[in-house]
Formats: structure tokens, C-alpha cells, sequence
């Protein structure tokens, strides 16, 4: 919302979950982001000359690896985060960008209606789920 209140509009908004980027990250012609950014900015953007290293890094393993002793502390906070704080603001989201589909906005992957506040939960808490 902070963009489009100083002039931007929606239709010069792309927006993906971060699994529909990196699903895809290992060709650059046919990642879906890509794609929707090269149909506004250009076929040439974001073109690479030479070969993409793809090797998987990252963490993981579950929280008690890491928190050792303190897992069930850092699991109770990260759920009292999640319900109190998120929740609200997620749904302020879901709302949101729902409504922006009429407008333009591109929802990369989306396939369902605009204002269909669920099916934008859906779409955008699926590409959540590393």
C-alpha cells in the first residue's frame, strides 16, 4: 500500500510468493517472475550469458538443531507471533492485494477472481511453504 499511495499505480505492481521464484530458479527463460517483469520492462531483461549455478543452500534443519534446550521457548514465541502480530497483518494483506486485481496488479501464478480475499490466502500461503 506504501508504494501506491505516492502515485504508483497498481498495474505497475508484479508480486510472487518467494517459492514461485525460486522453483524456477534454475532457468531464467522460464521462471514465471521473470516472465511477468520482461512482459512490462522488456524480452531482453534479465537474461543471463552464461551457466546458472543451482546447488541447493540452505538450512535445513528444524529449530531445536539450532535453539538446542531453548526450541519449546523460541516455538511458543514464534507461534504468539504468528496468531497476534502476522495474522492480523497477513489478512490486511490478502485483503489488499486481492482488491488490486482489477486494478493491474500482476499476482504472478494467481488464477482465481479479484476480491476473492481466500483464494488470494491460497495462492499467495502455498508459495510460502519452503
Amino acid at each position: 500500500r506504501n508504494f501506491l499511495d505516492p502515485g504508483f499505480l497498481a498495474s505497475q505492481m508484479v508480486v510472487f510468493p518467494g517459492l514461485v521464484y525460486l522453483k524456477h530458479r534454475d532457468n531464467f527463460d522460464t521462471n514465471p517472475v521473470l516472465q511477468a517483469l520482461r512482459a512490462r520492462i522488456g524480452q531482453s531483461t534479465f537474461r543471463l550469458n552464461h551457466t546458472w549455478r543451482n546447488e541447493k543452500v540452505y538450512n535445513k534443519g528444524p529449530a531445536k538443531e539450532i535453539y538446542g534446550d531453548n526450541a519449546t521457548l523460541v516455538d511458543a514465541a514464534r507461534s504468539r507471533l504468528q496468531n497476534e502480530v502476522f495474522a492480523v497483518e497477513n489478512k490486511r494483506l490478502f485483503k489488499f492485494l486481492a482488491e488490486q486485481v482489477d486494478k493491474g496488479m500482476t499476482l504472478v501464478g494467481y488464477t482465481g477472481k479479484a476480491n476473492d480475499v481466500e483464494a488470494v490466502e491460497k495462492w499467495l500461503t502455498s508459495g510460502w511453504q519452503y
